[in-house]
């Protein structure tokens, strides 16, 4: 499968935000929701993965189509580490 490869980076966008937001509070639930959304996107698919709604509902109608397409694989890969590093860490703040 085949995105736009702007929605993945509109949702490392938000990621960032929320990981900083995470290190300035320490904040172990938001932690958690975002390992959620990891886990979401590398297990469900990026078509069901949170960021990527709201980007495929508020962000990609305002735009042109993309001039090309990315594979849905790399992605969906770095949600997998992504999840393996907060799950790691969410659980570790818990003990």
């Amino acid at each position: 499968m085949y995105v736009d490869p702007r929605g993945p980076r509109f949702g490392a966008a938000i990621t960032t935000v929320v990981l900083a937001v995470v290190l300035i509070t320490s904040s172990g639930w938001l932690l958690g929701a975002q390992a959620v959304v990891f886990g979401i996107g590398a297990f469900a698919g990026l078509r069901f993965a949170p960021y990527g709604f709201l980007y495929r509902r508020l962000v990609a109608p305002r735009l042109s189509p993309p001039a090309e397409l990315e594979a849905e694989a790399p992605p969906r890969f770095a949600q997998g580490v992504g999840f393996a590093f907060a799950f790691t860490a969410a659980s570790a703040r818990g003990t």
